[in-house]
């Protein structure tokens, strides 16, 4: 069932970092740090900033800026 867009507040995922070092959301891909190969990572999207926080173990280890087509 199609819906809007949210516009403000926050969307996480979970998602497991294989050894090519790419994370996947909605289709779209980012490269990771070595750090992170094998683990289990948090995507953070704040959708009324723009940004998505990637969290390994708690500790940030990447910022992006985020906008979904």
């Amino acid at each position: 069932m199609p819906f809007d867009k949210p516009t403000k507040g926050r969307v996480s995922f979970i998602r497991l970092v294989r050894s090519d070092l790419q994370l996947e959301i909605f289709g779209q891909r980012w490269t990771m740090p070595p750090e992170a190969s094998h683990e289990y990572v948090r995507a953070t999207i704040d959708v009324g900033v723009g940004k998505m926080i990637i969290a390994l173990h708690g500790e940030t280890i990447q910022t992006q800026d985020y906008r979904h087509g």
